[in-house]
């Protein structure tokens, strides 16, 4: 059977525009009546537009699903099929991760506020860091930039976070002001091994590291543009020597997000102690 465009694309359920697209790529080539000068096409265009827009459905590009309908053979068209399915896997993989990522913030912030200042025991995998300031300053350390830019690309698997010296605690000579500020703390992106490793990152001699462990954790907020204050960190230190724990190590902290309320900005941030029972 021969038909006019108009009666293929009703047949098709296609559009004129799309069936025109599709001849430019040779998939329909339809035949020209001398006398009219009309153009008709055939029941195998039919089957070649059909073939192709299948193709298409399965995220193949106009001009391979051209390839796949006129030229390919059966291994050239496994191959691809093959290469196009581990690339869906991939990227199914990268969004469930990110999915679980996702599931895990929202519980994390439905709870804030009710979080604040409670005390939880964590297990934390190794944590892999690179310091990127003195205080709040942001440094230049030439051997830092290309791990900073490493981990940059891997957001949103890496975290900022904030690391704050114990001897702070310890350090009590005489009488000690609750506002007194902190000077041995300093941020840097992190990363927890287990999404390090996933990423294939090899060398990790560069970082700075945190052993994995137990820690007591708990969450502060703090005036965005405040410093930090001792007052803020004491609770839960005081909570680590309440319950009999040694302090294992220096604190680390994670920022959670940033509120605005009003005129001023506030950040969350959980603070942990690594701690030995």
């Amino acid at each position: 059977m021969k038909y006019s465009i108009g009666e293929f694309s009703d047949l098709l359920g296609i559009t004129i525009d799309t069936i025109r697209l599709y001849e430019t790529y040779g998939i329909i080539s339809p035949n020209k009546d001398q006398k009219s000068h009309y153009r008709y096409f055939d029941d195998l265009d039919a089957r070649n537009l059909l073939m192709s827009r299948w193709y298409r459905s399965l995220n193949f590009s106009l001009k391979v699903s051209a390839k796949f309908t006129l030229e390919s053979d059966y291994e050239e068209i496994y191959q691809q099929i093959v290469k196009k399915q581990k690339a869906l896997e991939s990227e199914l993989e990268e969004k469930q991760y990110l999915l679980n990522r996702m599931n895990a913030i929202e519980a994390e912030l439905k709870n804030l506020k009710c979080d604040l200042g409670q005390y939880k025991i964590v297990k934390k995998s190794k944590i892999y860091r690179v310091k990127q300031t003195i205080q709040d300053e942001l440094i230049d350390e030439g051997q830092s930039k290309k791990l900073i830019k490493s981990l940059m690309a891997a957001l949103p698997h890496t975290f900022y976070s904030v690391t704050v010296d114990t001897k702070i605690f310890s350090n009590r000579n005489g009488m000690v002001e609750p506002n007194e500020e902190v000077d041995e703390y300093n941020w840097g992106l992190a990363i927890y091994e287990p999404d390090l490793d996933r990423l294939g990152f090899k060398d990790k001699s560069d970082f700075d590291s945190f052993e994995a462990n137990e820690y007591l954790a708990s969450t502060i907020c703090i005036e965005y543009d405040h410093k930090f204050q001792r007052c803020l960190f004491e609770p839960l230190y005081n909570e680590c020597i309440k319950l009999g724990f040694r302090v294992a190590g220096n604190l680390i902290g994670r920022l959670i997000v940033i509120e605005k309320v009003g005129e001023k900005r506030f950040s969350y941030i959980e603070i942990a102690i690594p701690i030995e029972r």
